[in-house]
């Protein structure tokens, strides 16, 4: 569902929606024990929200901070640091085609 609905909105060119649900994504993956993968996401969800100027919303911030926290916990640190970064590099389609491979 994630996917689809990721694929859809990135063709509508909804970049604060793709924000979103990249951090979904992130927090999933976190879960899945994907720390590699949630750390990318969340970089590409950075950078996105950063180029549109929107913030992450207060109400997201609880969520966020638990998906980096349990990442956090399955890597080194120098480790989620540098997959974090390389998230941040992905330009957003960059960061839709790496969420939708799998």
């Amino acid at each position: 569902m994630y996917r689809e609905a990721l694929s859809d909105l990135s063709r509508l060119e909804d970049r604060l929606n793709v924000a979103s649900l990249l951090e979904s994504l992130a927090s999933l993956a976190a879960k899945a024990g994907q720390p590699v993968r949630a750390f990318r996401l969340i970089g590409g969800a950075d950078r996105l929200r950063q180029e549109i100027n929107s913030p992450r919303p207060l109400a997201e911030s609880p969520r966020h901070a638990r998906t980096l926290h349990l990442a956090r916990r399955q890597l080194a640190p120098e480790i989620a640091d540098a997959e974090l970064a390389a998230g941040r590099r992905m330009t957003w389609p960059e960061a839709v085609a790496y969420a939708l491979a799998e």
